[in-house]
C-alpha cells in the first residue's frame, strides 16, 4: 500500500507548480514556494532516493561543481553569482520533486502534472484573449506582437504549453471527453500565437515521438486520432487567418529573420570560446562577452561551464530520457504519463538547439518527473 502524501506538501507542491507560469521576474513566486516545500520535506525526513536515481544526482552535482569552478573566471561577479544561484535553486527543486517522488510515487507525479496542465490551460485562454484583444493589458503581455503573457519571452511561453498539449491527447484517448479535445485546440493555439519557431518544432517533434512510442495495439488508433486532431487544427488555423489577419505574422515568422545570421554567428563564437576555455568563462557571462546571447543551450553551457558542465548536463538529459522511456514500457497504471514525458524531453532537447533553456522552470519539472520511479501493478 502506497504512503499518503501529506496534504501540506501536496497543496504546497500543487501551488508551487501552479505559479510556475508567472516568471516575469526572478526570484519568481514559484521559487519561494518550491524552496519552502523542499525545506519542509527535508525537516520531516520524507525525501527518499533509490540507487536508480543516483546517476541523476551525480550529474547534477557535477554540473554545480562546474559552475563553482567557472565562477573563478567571471568578468562580472554579480551576474555570475546570480546566474549560479538560479541554477542552484533549480537543482534543489529537482532534488525535492525527485525525493518526494521516490517516496510517494504517482501521488507526486499526478500532483505536478495536474497543476502544470491546469495553469497551462488558463495561460492559453488568457493568451488568446490578449492576442485577439478581448483582454486589456496588451502591451504588458505581448512582445513585438507575440504573446508572452507572464513569461519574459514568447520563446518560453510557447514551449511551456507543449507537455499540456500532449497530455490533452493522452486524456482524450483515455476518456473520450470532448473537453480534452477542446483543451488540445486551445493549447496548440497558444503555442501558435507565441510565434516561436523553436516552440512549433518542439510541439511537432513531441507529437511525432508520442506516436512512435505508442505501445503495441495503440499505434493505429493513436495515429488516426492525432491525424483527425491535426486536420481540425488546420481548419481552425485557416479560420483564424480568414478573420484576424494572422497570415501576415505567420508568414513573417516562417521566413528567415534579420537577426538569424547574427544568432548563428554568436553560436559559432560561443563554441570557439568554449573550446578555448576548458573550465568555462563563468555562469551568465555570455551576455557580457557577446553582443547577443548564443540562443543555444549546449553552446552556452560549454562556454560558461566548460567541458565538465557540458558533459554532465548532456548526460543528464540523455539518461533522463532513458529513465522515462524505461518507465513508459512498464505495466503500471501511470506508464502512459512517461510516454508523454519521454516525447516532450526529446522535443525540448531539439528546442534547446535554438534557445537557451537552462533556466526554464518547466523543463526542470519535466526532467524531475522522468526520475520518479513507477510502481508496478503487483506493488500496488
Amino acid at each position: 500500500m502506497a504512503e499518503r502524501l501529506p496534504s501540506s506538501l501536496q497543496w504546497g507542491l500543487f501551488l508551487a507548480v501552479l505559479l510556475s507560469s508567472i516568471v516575469m521576474f526572478e526570484p519568481a513566486p514559484t521559487d519561494f514556494l518550491m524552496v519552502i516545500v523542499t525545506v519542509i520535506a527535508v525537516v520531516y525526513g520524507v525525501l527518499r532516493y533509490s540507487a536508480s536515481q543516483s546517476f541523476g544526482v551525480f550529474c547534477i552535482l557535477l554540473l554545480l561543481l562546474a559552475n563553482i569552478l567557472s565562477l573563478f573566471f567571471v568578468q562580472n561577479a554579480e551576474v555570475g553569482l546570480f546566474y549560479f544561484i538560479v541554477t542552484l535553486y533549480l537543482s534543489v527543486m529537482w532534488f525535492g520533486i525527485v525525493g518526494l517522488g521516490g517516496r510517494y510515487f504517482e501521488k507526486v507525479l499526478t500532483t505536478v502534472i495536474q497543476a502544470y496542465v491546469f495553469t497551462a490551460i488558463i495561460c492559453s485562454i488568457l493568451g488568446l484573449g490578449v492576442y485577439f484583444r478581448i483582454i486589456p493589458f496588451i502591451n504588458d503581455w505581448l512582445l513585438f506582437g507575440r504573446v508572452k503573457l507572464f513569461f519574459k519571452d514568447p520563446n518560453v511561453y510557447g514551449p511551456f504549453l507543449v507537455l499540456p498539449s500532449i497530455y490533452a491527447i493522452l486524456s482524450f484517448e483515455q476518456t473520450k471527453r470532448v473537453f480534452w479535445l477542446c483543451c488540445f485546440f486551445v493549447l496548440v493555439s497558444g503555442v501558435t500565437i507565441s510565434f516561436s519557431r523553436a516552440a512549433w518544432l518542439n510541439l511537432v517533434i513531441s507529437i511525432v515521438i508520442y506516436l512512435i512510442f505508442a505501445k503495441q495495439g495503440e499505434g493505429i488508433n493513436r495515429i488516426k486520432l492525432v491525424f483527425a486532431m491535426a486536420v481540425i487544427s488546420i481548419l481552425l488555423l485557416i479560420f483564424y487567418i480568414q478573420f484576424t489577419g494572422l497570415d501576415d505574422q505567420l508568414s513573417d515568422r516562417m521566413s528567415l529573420q534579420h537577426y538569424d545570421n547574427d544568432r548563428f554567428a554568436m553560436q559559432k563564437e560561443a563554441l570557439i570560446t568554449g573550446l578555448n576555455n576548458p573550465i568555462g568563462v563563468g555562469p551568465g557571462q555570455s551576455e557580457i562577452l557577446f553582443p547577443l546571447a548564443p540562443h543555444n543551450l549546449y553552446a552556452r553551457i560549454l562556454t560558461e561551464n566548460g567541458f565538465l558542465g557540458f558533459i554532465s548536463f548532456s548526460a543528464f538529459l540523455i539518461v533522463s530520457f532513458i529513465k522515462s522511456f524505461q518507465s513508459s514500457r512498464q505495466l503500471g497504471s501511470y506508464s502512459s504519463y512517461y510516454v508523454m514525458i519521454s516525447a516532450v524531453i526529446i522535443g525540448h532537447v531539439a528546442n534547446s538547439f535554438f534557445i537557451d533553456s537552462l533556466h526554464w522552470r518547466h523543463l526542470w519539472l519535466i526532467l524531475a518527473l522522468a526520475w520518479i520511479p513507477i510502481r508496478l501493478e503487483k506493488e500496488e
